[in-house]
């Protein structure tokens, strides 16, 4: 009886078994199978989003020298740039500056281009013409009167961009520097004749050019506070500078005396390397160039406009300021002009063309 019994029990037991496992669906491999056909689609997912965050999706960010410091007037003119591109590109172009040539000294920003240093940099057309001798005519000294600079810098942009090009490096846009002001240490300039084995620094080019003409000992200091420092410790009696420079740079501290001279002292030139230039889109490339050509003229009218500014400032500064008659400019003028464009058509058939090109803005 006891066995009947047990066995009874053990069937029991072995029927509430079958009922619950055999009978049931399997919820166990259902769970496993679960799992498995979660981690598939969390690995899908994964794959969509990376394919979706593409490198144009994603912000290029260029690293871009700049001479200047930030509240200097050129500073201001190129982030207004940068501020607009990033603006105008819904943040696909963002634009970071090093300011007061904490990348690469200003004579370096071309060849920084060149190595891949930096991805953009703000060049001075005169420290460029090592490179590029046909940049020589943005520094002739009276070739043209900055206020058609515009003009010129439009006339010439294919020029300008197959040159650059050859050089690995892509010129986005210029505009005109007026030296507007010949600053002295410790004496007035009222005439070319006064200028006589003075030491006076100047950027490069034709300025440098005009500077021997006109009887001056030239100095090369690329500018910034090292020209302070020279003038401070009359390592240099003067300087060729425009008011913007003259200001933020302290200049009228340690220089009493300047002379209105007005002249070209070169093109500012926002440039790219290729490499930066081509990891750009189509369309932000053309934004690029649409944003600069207007910026070319507004800067130049900025620069201008400022200029004015700048010389009452100096005045109120207690910097004694001359203003040439037109006999006085012309004896600064008329020893450089002949001379300097001969020296430049001789460059070749490349800056006699140029030269064509400006004779016909100009209407001559």
């Amino acid at each position: 009886m006891r066995r009947l019994l047990v066995a009874i029990s053990l069937l029991s037991v072995f029927g509430l078994l079958v009922a619950t496992f055999g009978c049931s669906k399997p919820a166990a491999t259902t769970s496993t199978r679960s799992t498995t056909s979660v981690a598939a689609p969390t690995t899908a997912t994964t794959t969509a989003t990376t394919r979706t965050v593409t490198p144009t999706s994603k912000p290029v960010v260029l690293k871009a020298s700049v001479a200047y410091g930030a509240t200097h007037l050129r500073g201001k003119i190129i982030q207004a740039f940068a501020d607009e591109v990033k603006q105008k590109t819904e943040g696909r172009v963002v634009i970071e500056f090093y300011f007061d040539s904490s990348l690469l000294a200003p004579t370096a920003e071309f060849s920084g281009l060149q190595s891949g240093v930096a991805d953009m940099a703000l060049l001075l057309s005169p420290y460029v013409e090592s490179q590029i001798r046909e940049l020589g005519v943005f520094t002739m000294p009276f070739l043209y009167p900055v206020q058609r600079g515009a003009e010129i810098e439009k006339a010439l942009r294919n020029q300008m961009d197959a040159l650059f090009a050859k050089q690995g490096v892509k010129y986005l846009f210029s505009w005109p520097v007026s030296y507007r002001f010949l600053l002295m240490r410790d004496k007035p300039i009222a005439s070319v004749e006064d200028l006589k084995g003075v030491k006076l620094r100047v950027s490069g080019g034709g300025n440098t050019r005009a500077a021997q003409i006109w009887g001056a000992s030239v100095v090369s200091i690329a500018g910034g506070g090292e020209v302070y420092l020279a003038l401070q410790q009359g390592v240099v009696n003067g300087t060729i500078v425009s008011g913007a420079s003259a200001m933020d740079l302290r200049y009228y501290e340690v220089a009493r005396y300047g002379t209105v001279i007005d002249v070209v002292g070169g093109n500012i030139i926002p440039a790219m390397s290729n490499k930066a230039w081509n990891s750009l889109s189509e369309k932000d490339q053309r934004v690029i160039m649409e944003i600069g050509t207007r910026m070319a003229s507004d800067s130049l009218a900025t620069e201008l406009q400022d200029e004015g500014r700048f010389e009452q400032e100096l005045k109120a500064k207690g910097v004694s300021v001359i203003t040439l008659t037109e006999e006085k400019r012309a004896g600064f003028r008329e020893p450089v002009v002949t001379p300097l464009r001969a020296e430049y058509a001789a460059l070749g058939p490349t800056a006699q063309d140029i030269l064509k090109i400006v004779d016909g803005v100009l209407g001559k």
